[in-house]
């Protein structure tokens, strides 16, 4: 296994401590719920009772609509219309940060700048979109994680 993988699996590891013993307040989404669902049954099962005292939310049609728009304007390929229902759901929850490990399509720096200028010119206010390792690092820094 590559150091880079095992350094991104602690860090994943960290930043769900900080999730589930109240550090960090988590919310999910009925599509992370879909994706933690596929694979191993048992694995499966210990997933989705790891995130049951998470808030939920539910793609709706202004969710659909803006993810559409992120798809329409280039901000997330027209293949990936999953991710923009993820960006697309986070901005219409207001939640602070999306927590991914997708460089291509969401936390590189490229895609970053892309999409907080798409969906603030689409009329919103975009969430951070960053690593379990720079969130867990920002709260190792600050004693609270959230932006002001």
């Amino acid at each position: 296994m590559q150091v880079h993988t095992i350094a991104r699996q602690r860090s994943t590891s960290d930043f769900w401590e900080a999730l589930l013993d109240g550090r960090l307040e988590g919310f999910i989404s009925d599509l992370v719920i879909a994706e933690i669902s596929r694979g191993d049954a048992r694995a499966a099962q210990q997933r989705i009772a790891a995130i049951q005292a998470f808030p939920q939310y539910e793609t709706g049609t202004q969710a659909r609509a803006l993810a559409q728009q992120l798809i329409d304007c280039d901000a997330v390929p027209s293949t990936e219309s999953e991710d923009a229902l993820h960006i697309a759901l986070a901005t219409i929850a207001k939640v602070d940060y999306i927590a991914s490990w997708n460089f291509v399509h969401i936390v590189g720096p490229h895609a970053k700048r892309r999409l907080d200028e798409n969906i603030r010119s689409l009329g919103h206010q975009p969430p951070l979109l960053a690593t379990p390792e720079e969130i867990i690092e920002e709260l190792r820094g600050n004693d609270y994680a959230k932006p002001n």
